[in-house]
């Protein structure tokens, strides 16, 4: 009954919410006294009678008590934990972890991102501990964020009062309900630079929940008196309130709209908690209608803050739910798009690959497991299953049709395939396993081609990220701190990506906003086979302050599955340059280059290895780590730098590969990755190729190479001058393949396995024709 009731109310809501602007919504948000305080509460609804006739007679503190009373006595809304859950008695005695946390808490300790503070008497809840090169306070140092979004109510003091009745954590609940209400007045409008750490809008609206958690975890305790209980509505209602009426953009807009649903659902005896709530859900839609690929990726493209995105929506899912008055469509649709985006993009051992402004590792996996109880029945058990499988690393779950996985609005791909040991001998007719790509010990490259996305951005196109045999020895270099500065400036720009330089300057997607949002899908860039996955992208938006267009860069990559991949970087344009691609390995990586081969590879013995091998040995090659050109000056160019976490740095590897020259030019290598102990052993050797008019076609024209593996020899041919894989007009090419005779092909991509002998094994081909020799379609030998 008491889920039919709720809904009937809400049902009941005027539809005009939507219209309302958020100064209607929240015409006010401070509280200033008890008359004020419960003019905030519809004191008509029948349950409030007592409450009502208290504040009718203007007897404050009898209102106070009956409002109290009345929510001790209710059982409906329910939150995620409610107070009346707690158990009557204790039969394991409570972990010695978290009461040593909370004991912190109790002496007023709080760390975060390995800075701490102790505060000997009262909280400082405006802590700020630094400052901005111009001044200004530094607002997003985790430990000030820390003190004012009181997830240690939920996850410390909250947990150690129920584990043991001790009224201490009680008693300490209260006060700092009581304290940060007292001392921290309500904002009413956000300034970026004056509004304090309390009240700024992620925080006020994170923290709601956080409230919510605490008031089930203490309600029943007698230290929270109706003073308390008073100062904690009033705080709640005015972080609603400042909520509505300062919007903030992306991930955190779902933060704030899930904390206005919350606080909505959960107090219904408020006048405008219907408004709210049906104010809440119209802005969701928006959200989802304007941020939301059809992909399913947030338009801001920071992997790690989707996982935010998604924790938002399943928690309204979630609680509505639970209060028998389920979201409509839209929004489950919308959780289960961001959720199918961010396991499609998953590397093997459950991280996301941690592209602009995501805090590496990212580990999301706990978190889309939690999605799937409510991925709607409309999308398909079998879907349901494929995502469980890819989550869970093949745990549990249906393996998916195919292991590597494109997101073509967001523009980021994932080659994945089985780990095996270095270019394992195998038949090319073996069956690929189900579910190959999706275990710790896979193979996954994640490459990024899509826009610079709306927030968290990092000049970044055309990078990549390598994840092989549970390693990560090609990565992304960290983020190093939100706030303004230096090194933010130097992990945020293109020195620190796997991409391309021109003339020492980097990408500036920055300065051209046309090129945040993507307006449709990358087409005819993808090609996933039994054989090979292929993907390619182009940087044209200009290099360097000046955003010089000179040059653009084609990346393509193509993955020889399971074994090794070869990147191509084609630069077109005019003029002499400098062009340096970069390859940056994960501190722990013992890197070396072989003077003679040119040959960058990492020698470690018990990290899984790689070895990046330049096609070409008219190349420079040189590896940096920690260079700084001009030692002890703090604004010196720099290379070859990793960040670990907030504000830290340590050397890393970066190998540089260089060419200069007229464009066009291209930088061709091999990627190829091993076990530990393990050498990787791969060459290539560069085949002639010829035009209809036997005109040698150069190596910016086409890529035509013998590799040789232990398994033995594939023919790989790359015609450069079509750009997307469909190519609309043949491009007739012979290829002089030696032993194995001519090759005549007309299209883009051709792949050919040969044993020892010389007989193919597997021949796959993209675009034109079948690729012919002395007359005949070339076919696999029979096994």
């Amino acid at each position: 009954m008491k889920h039919t009731r709720l809904a009937a109310i809400w049902l009941a809501t005027v539809l005009t919410a939507s219209a309302l602007s958020p100064q209607e919504l929240a015409p006010r948000v401070p509280i200033e006294n008890d008359r004020e305080l419960f003019e905030a509460f519809a004191l008509d609804r029948p349950e409030l009678a007592a409450v009502k006739t208290a504040v009718e007679a203007k007897d404050f503190a009898a209102a106070k008590s009956a409002l109290l009373a009345h929510f001790r006595q209710r059982r409906s809304p329910v939150w995620f934990l409610n107070w009346w859950e707690k158990p009557t008695q204790q039969t394991n005695a409570p972990p010695s972890a978290l009461l040593q946390a909370a004991e912190t808490i109790l002496a007023h300790q709080f760390k975060s991102a390995s800075a701490s503070v102790r505060f000997e008497g009262p909280i400082d809840w405006q802590y700020l501990p630094s400052k901005l090169p111009d001044g200004m306070p530094d607002y997003q140092v985790p430990l000030v964020l820390y003190i004012n979004r009181f997830t240690w109510w939920r996850d410390m003091l909250g947990p150690a009062y129920w584990a043991t009745s001790d009224e201490q954590y009680a008693r300490e609940w209260a006060a700092q309900v009581r304290d940060w209400t007292a001392r921290n007045p309500a904002a009413s409008v956000f300034n970026e630079r004056a509004t304090p750490s309390p009240w700024r809008r992620l925080t006020a609206a994170y923290s709601t929940s956080m409230w919510i958690y605490g008031l089930n975890y203490f309600l029943q305790s007698p230290s929270v008196t109706p003073d308390t209980f008073a100062a904690f509505l009033k705080a709640l209602v005015q972080k609603v309130r400042f909520t509505i009426r300062n919007p903030d953009e992306v991930n955190r807009r779902l933060v704030q709209l899930e904390a206005v649903h919350a606080v909505a659902t959960c107090f219904p005896e408020l006048r405008d908690a219907a408004r709210w709530r049906q104010w809440a859900l119209d802005q969701t839609d928006r959200f989802i209608a304007d941020e939301i690929y059809p992909d399913g990726a947030l338009k801001e493209l920071a992997p790690g803050y989707q996982s935010v995105a998604i924790a938002s929506l399943r928690n309204m899912i979630a609680l509505a739910a639970a209060n028998g008055v389920p979201l409509r469509y839209t929004v489950r649709d919308a959780l289960a798009r961001a959720t199918e985006y961010l396991a499609g993009i998953a590397l093997p051992d459950g991280t996301v690959p941690a592209f602009g402004d995501t805090w590496a590792p990212a580990y999301v996996a706990p978190e889309l497991l939690r999605t799937l109880a409510f991925y709607p029945p409309e999308k398909g058990e079998r879907r349901r299953e494929q995502l469980r499988y890819m989550i869970t690393h093949g745990r549990e779950g249906e393996p998916p049709a195919l292991a590597s996985t494109a997101a073509p609005w967001a523009g980021i791909y994932v080659m994945r395939a089985q780990g095996r040991t270095n270019v394992t001998t195998r038949a090319y007719n073996e069956r690929i396993p189900p579910g190959a790509g999706w275990h710790r010990t896979d193979l996954a490259l994640a490459f990024r081609a899509g826009p610079f996305g709306t927030e968290h951005q990092h000049e970044d196109k055309l990078s990549f990220v390598l994840y092989a045999f549970g390693s990560h020895p090609l990565d992304e270099m960290g983020v190093h701190s939100n706030s303004p500065g230096f090194w933010r400036d130097y992990f945020a720009s293109t020195i620190t990506h796997n991409t391309l330089l021109v003339d020492g300057l980097g990408q500036n997607r920055r300065a051209r906003p046309a090129s945040w949002v993507a307006k449709q899908p990358l087409e005819g860039n993808w090609i996933v086979n039994d054989a090979f996955d292929f993907v390619s992208g182009v940087y044209d938006d200009g290099w360097g302050p000046q955003n010089l267009r000179s040059v653009t860069q084609r990346r393509e990559i193509f993955f020889a599955k399971p074994d090794y991949w070869v990147v191509h970087d084609v630069l077109n344009g005019s003029g002499e340059h400098t062009y340096e691609a970069l390859f940056h390995w994960l501190p722990p990586n013992n890197v070396e280059i072989h003077n003679q081969t040119k040959v960058c590879f990492s020698a470690n013995a018990n990290r899984p290895n790689l070895a990046i091998y330049p096609v070409d040995s008219d190349v420079e090659v040189e590896l940096l780590r920690g260079w700084q050109r001009v030692p002890h000056d703090p604004l010196s160019q720099r290379q070859g730098w990793f960040s670990p976490g907030f504000q830290k740095i340590d050397p890393a590897p970066c190998t540089v590969i260089r060419r200069r020259g007229p464009a066009p030019q291209v930088i061709e290598n091999i990627l190829l990755p091993a076990l530990p102990r393990d050498t990787p052993d791969i060459a290539a050797q560069r085949l002639v190729v010829t035009d209809a008019d036997n005109r040698v076609l150069r190596r910016t024209e086409v890529c035509a190479l013998r590799i040789f593996t232990r398994a033995g020899i594939h023919l790989y041919v790359n015609d450069l001058r079509a750009e997307r894989v469909t190519a609309t007009r043949p491009l007739p090419k012979r290829i002089s393949a030696g032993r194995f005779g001519t090759i005549e092909f007309n299209g883009k991509l051709l792949f050919i396995s040969l044993n020892t002998a010389e007989q193919p094994l597997l021949v796959r081909h993209v675009g034109g024709a079948p690729p012919t020799r002395a007359g005949r379609d070339i076919e696999p030998i029979k096994p």
